[in-house]
């Protein structure tokens, strides 16, 4: 039996069920329990050495809430504590919710809500998953208590229940989601977390391993600047080194060019619009994605990780004519539910889904003021960071001396974003 069958039969004989007492030899409690678990451990990606796949209808009397988990042992063995993926019926059996929860019965409420902002915060809210507090199951206790422990989920209704295939692909797309919150919390435990201060000596004794001479001052003050807007524009005379502080400061956390998490964008002065940096439809109505938007991608899949972007020369062209529409969805960046959001920045018409700004994307222009280039409009300005590189020693010569190897570290997004 499919596992669409298996869930629409447990929402069709559930509330009938539940008017005679609990018993093992009931319909739905064979389903819940037994039939629907070992479907699911069927799957390929479910190991049966590494999840858990238990049901449950209540203990004595029947639940108000059945639900199906999935655990991982490294987290948790049992639904009471730790968190783990779980499918939960609504009260009146007309919408069955695909979850990754928390357990409620040994989970304090600040730590719930700690672990519920740090999924959400690692979860990109597209497609068919949600990660917004508008869960419904009920009106009992149980109910209301699961619905606060939920951090993402994917809802689906009985008269329009999915077949096998997209059920299982959105079970895969979580348990993508919950492997890798696991093992984020893993390298947590086993790397401490850096102070702000330990951030700020680490980068600066690499890009002075490098052989380039900046102040600690300048560095922190780069480190800032990203924390509190996600644009910053490096200015000054050339040969300052304002592209290769933002080169090393991406490389000391680990974002390199060759794993796709740096990536520098030489502006050219034919730039009009945004479809050189975002994207555009060509004459087969096929979308062709920009540059940003390759990194934008590539960062909500990743979103713990952060990804540095630096536009050369940025003032060759007219920024507010080619970055115009990257400049209004930055204005829009709000917290919503534990989390930074922004506006669409393209279209689904467009670009074939909704393209957001994610939070761990940090972009850095870099700018010289001669008569090749453009001046900025305070619009541009306005929402910017500036940071001005004029000074030039040149009885700095620590270069020429044997320099210690100082290794990046495999920095998260939490050292540049906003608190």
């Amino acid at each position: 039996m499919s596992l669409r069958d298996l869930f629409r039969q447990v929402m069709a004989i559930y509330e009938e069920e539940k008017r005679e007492k609990l018993s093992k030899e009931r319909r739905a409690f064979q389903l819940v329990t037994k039939a629907i678990p070992e479907k699911i451990k069927t799957l390929p990606f479910v190991e049966p050495d590494r999840y858990i796949v238990k049901g449950s209808v209540g203990q004595g009397v029947w639940t108000d809430v059945p639900w199906v988990a999935v655990m991982d042992q490294k987290v948790t063995d049992s639904t009471q504590r730790g968190y783990y993926l779980v499918y939960l019926f609504s009260e009146d059996m007309r919408r069955l919710y695909l979850t990754l929860a928390q357990g409620v019965t040994e989970t304090p409420r600040d730590e719930m809500e700690r672990v519920k902002k740090e999924i959400r915060q690692r979860i990109p809210a597209r497609g068919r998953v949600q990660t917004d507090s508008a869960i419904r199951l009920g009106q009992s206790k149980r109910a209301k208590e699961y619905e606060r422990s939920v951090a993402a989920y994917v809802v689906y209704s009985f008269d329009n229940l999915p077949p096998d295939e997209q059920l299982v692909s959105d079970l895969k797309t979580m348990m993508d989601y919950y492997r890798q919150y696991v093992e984020t919390e893993r390298m947590r435990s086993i790397e401490p977390s850096l102070s702000d201060r330990a951030v700020v000596e680490h980068i600066h004794s690499y890009i002075t391993a490098k052989g380039f001479y900046y102040t600690q001052e300048e560095v922190m003050n780069l480190i800032l600047s990203l924390k509190t807007k996600p644009f910053v524009i490096l200015c000054g005379i050339s040969g300052t080194g304002k592209t290769k502080i933002a080169q090393w400061l991406a490389e000391s956390v680990g974002a390199t060019e060759d794993n796709g998490r740096f990536t520098l964008i030489p502006v050219r002065p034919d730039w009009n619009d945004g479809s050189d940096l975002l994207g555009y439809v060509d004459i087969k109505s096929d979308f062709k994605p920009g540059p940003l938007t390759n990194v934008i991608t590539e960062a909500e899949n990743h979103p713990d990780k952060p990804y540095f972007v630096v536009l050369d020369e940025m003032n060759l062209a007219r920024v507010e004519h080619y970055f115009s529409d990257v400049l209004s969805v930055m204005e829009s960046r709000r917290w919503e539910n534990g989390r930074m959001v922004s506006s669409r920045l393209l279209p689904k018409e467009t670009a074939g889904r909704d393209l957001f700004l994610p939070s761990n994307v940090y972009i850095i222009g870099t700018v010289n003021m001669d008569e090749t280039t453009h001046p900025f409009s305070k619009k541009v300005l306005d929402r910017a960071n500036t940071i001005e590189f004029n000074r030039v020693r040149l009885d700095h010569l620590d270069f020429l001396r044997s320099l210690p190897t100082v290794a990046p570290l495999s920095g998260g997004q939490e050292w540049f974003a906003a608190r």
